[in-house]
């Protein structure tokens, strides 16, 4: 996470996922359920399991970063599929960017 600032005295942070937006500099809007977070965590493990077991473990190795890695991936059929289908219905947690700024345009 590398913080950048900005005008206006926003601050914004890069990170490779929303859980790693801190309170105080934005948030997360998680629709998910506890038991929605646990259900999409393990079959986070278990898809990149099967996929490293299947010898696609470069395809494996992106799923953290993207869901899409995979489900674009022809080689990906069968249950790993399945799994990362199950993943985009749950869904992610989705970073919000706070602003006391009027946006333009909108």
């Amino acid at each position: 996470e590398r913080p950048i600032a900005a005008p206006a005295g926003a601050e914004i942070h890069l990170g490779r996922a929303a859980d790693e937006i801190e309170d105080g500099a934005g948030g997360d809007d998680d629709h998910r359920s506890d038991a929605e977070r646990a259900e999409y965590r393990s079959l986070q493990q278990a898809v990149m399991e099967e996929l490293r077991a299947e010898g696609l473990g470069e395809v494996a190795d992106g799923i953290p970063t993207s869901i899409w890695i995979g489900l674009n991936d022809p080689r990906v059929q069968g249950v790993p599929f399945e799994q990362l289908s199950r993943m985009l219905t749950i869904g992610q947690a989705t970073a919000v960017f706070l602003s006391d700024r009027e946006l333009g345009g909108l």
